[in-house]
């Protein structure tokens, strides 16, 4: 509801925050996202030197391929014909550059205030609420390891705080795991 309010800005920026919404990954690597990065046939990326944790005083700079489900492939393929001469950011600013993260965030605010009129339950939404969905729907069907390494989780800890799967979720897997198990018995 979010991102279709957001008309105002750039058709780069609406598709920057529809890849955060289906990929999980962070609005910054979003926007620092090179088309060297991104595979010729769509399908996935390459994040160089994301969000990293500090051991024993020094950055750990980290790096993961992360898939892309069909509808991003698809968006990244419209972009890719869409791609002027030199342009070397997946999600250009208007001046061709990488978007700032701040400038996400305002756009994102802005269309949520508008939203909002409408949809009071959408106050306050953030933009990275967006990673903790696209978390809980993969985590709802996905082991917990594998949503992980997709978003950048290096414990269980931090990937706990993201994933926020629905009671009914959880009866779906506990069910699914019962009727496996009976299978297996047979």
């Amino acid at each position: 509801q979010i991102l279709s309010r957001m008309s105002d800005t750039t058709q780069s920026l609406r598709d920057l925050v529809f890849c955060n919404r289906h990929t999980a990954i962070r609005r910054g690597e979003a926007c620092k996202l090179k088309w060297a990065q991104v595979t010729r046939d769509n399908r996935s990326c390459h994040l160089l030197n994301t969000k990293s944790r500090r051991i024993r005083g020094k950055d750990q700079n980290r790096e993961r391929f992360v898939p892309f489900p069909d509808e991003v492939v698809e968006m990244i393929a419209r972009r890719r014909e869409l791609r002027r001469e030199g342009e070397e950011y997946v999600f250009p600013s208007p001046t061709g550059g990488k978007f700032h993260v701040d400038s996400v965030t305002q756009a994102w605010r802005r269309a949520r205030e508008r939203a909002e009129r409408d949809n009071p339950e959408l106050k306050g939404k953030r933009l990275h609420d967006l990673r903790h969905t696209a978390i809980t729907e993969l985590g709802e069907t996905m082991p917990a390891a594998m949503v992980a390494k997709i978003s950048g989780h290096n414990d269980l800890t931090s990937f706990m705080r993201y994933f926020n799967p629905s009671v009914d979720a959880l009866r779906e897997q506990m069910n699914a795991a019962k009727r496996k198990q009976r299978m297996k018995d047979l």
